[in-house]
């Protein structure tokens, strides 16, 4: 509770100090440790330290390798550094350890496209489809997906179908990204 205190009145080296030596105390249970662990991973990402954070999401993981939000997270410390195989890898573990964990599938794709994996993108996006039917993210990766492989028909049908979900219901995603894709997929359309 002290090391919670401190983290939230902004003292984090306070905090992380106890919350590592809790983590080195004489046997704490694994639930506990696990805890801990994941309080000092939100605590280093939200002061940017991505190498302190991955010490202690490999150190989850040794503990307990099935831990899919850890690999989640992992992949998405290596796809902020552009990092595009160690992003898809550990993108695709937690999708094997939680095949439900919706956001994975999009962010595996998203890494996929940037690393110029477009077919494999179009794979992740269409098993995700079946999983996760008439979702925005879904359809626009999609489209980019076959936008990136030249695909510019296949890739407008999906955009446009993007755009009609985001009228219905998720007018946010109605944004410069979506129309520019959409223009710049309709031009190369023809």
């Amino acid at each position: 509770k002290l090391a919670d205190g401190l983290g939230l009145l902004g003292d984090t080296n306070g905090a992380v100090k106890l919350y590592l030596e809790l983590i080195n105390q004489a046997d704490p249970s694994t639930t506990m440790r696990d805890l801990l662990r994941a309080k000092l991973v939100d605590l280093f990402l939200r002061g940017r330290d991505h190498t302190r954070a991955v010490q202690q999401l490999n150190a989850i993981l040794r503990d307990n390798p099935g831990n899919a939000s850890a690999y989640y997270f992992l992949g998405s410390i290596a796809f902020e550094e552009k990092r595009w195989a160690d992003a898809i890898e550990n993108f695709r573990r937690a999708i094997l350890f939680n095949a439900s964990f919706e956001q994975a599938h999009y962010d595996l794709a998203s890494a996929q496209i940037a690393a110029g994996q477009g077919a494999d993108a179009v794979k992740t996006m269409e098993t995700a489809r079946k999983q996760f039917p008439a979702r925005f993210a879904n359809e626009y990766l999609l489209g980019v997906a076959y936008h990136e492989q030249k695909r510019y028909a296949e890739a407008l049908i999906h955009l446009t179908a993007a755009e009609a979900i985001a009228r219905a219901g998720e007018t946010n995603r109605l944004n410069t990204a979506l129309y520019f894709q959409l223009g710049a997929t309709s031009e190369r359309a023809g």
